[in-house]
């Protein structure tokens, strides 16, 4: 296991990254942004589900991914467009 800093240095991490959440500066919010506006570019309906949701609704809470809705249409679209090009496909789901 690698030494990730003493339980302090932990903490004063954990604080600083809660902060950058909530001010809406973290890297999740970039990546949300980002994948909205190539979405939104693409003319690809989604939806942003989970816990960046939330705030919409206010109930915030901190998380470190993004989750997102698209119809079975628009991912195979979001699929062709950007798998490569910064997007991995770590899993793969047989449609229902």
């Amino acid at each position: 296991m690698r030494d990730r800093g003493t339980v302090e240095q932990r903490f004063e991490a954990a604080l600083e990254n809660a902060e950058r959440f909530f001010m809406k500066t973290g890297r999740v919010h970039q990546a949300a942004l980002a994948m909205a506006r190539r979405l939104d570019q693409a003319n690809i309906p989604y939806a942003i589900a989970g816990a960046m949701a939330l705030g919409a609704h206010g109930y915030e809470r901190v998380t470190v991914d993004v989750d997102v809705l698209l119809t079975r249409e628009g991912l195979a679209r979001f699929k062709e467009a950007q798998l490569g090009r910064g997007y991995a496909e770590k899993l793969k789901f047989k449609p229902l």
